[in-house]
């Protein structure tokens, strides 16, 4: 999770960034972190937005059924979490690790990726 460094950091380079790329875990830490960031400045998630998912599920890990049931109690209590879908679908398809990503050839990439 962002440190107060880290979000100091973030708030500095808000008004030059604009918006900013995530590319984290799909398990709620991951998506927790996402939000914690774009509670600063706007995120989009990258490699782990909802699309991604669904294309990648043959990466996915299932979840435990402690973080099955983390992941649902965190849903319950902030039913209007940003990324509620991703988080949703994670629930119940598993999630997805950023280091298990493949690149899809057709898939875009952002401004400066030379993957």
């Amino acid at each position: 999770y962002p440190n107060t460094a880290v979000k100091r950091l973030l708030a500095l380079l808000e008004p030059t960034l604009g918006e900013a790329y995530h590319w984290g875990d799909s398990d709620v830490d991951g998506l927790r972190i996402a939000s914690v960031i774009d509670g600063i400045l706007p995120v989009r998630l990258w490699r782990c937005n909802l699309s991604t998912l669904e294309s990648r599920r043959k990466d996915l890990i299932p979840l435990t059924p402690v973080q099955c049931e983390r992941s649902q109690q965190y849903l319950a209590r902030h039913p209007d979490f940003r990324f509620a879908r991703e988080l949703a679908f994670t629930i119940a398809n598993g999630w997805l690790e950023q280091e298990r990503w493949q690149p899809v050839e057709e898939e875009p990439n952002f401004p400066g990726d030379d993957v």
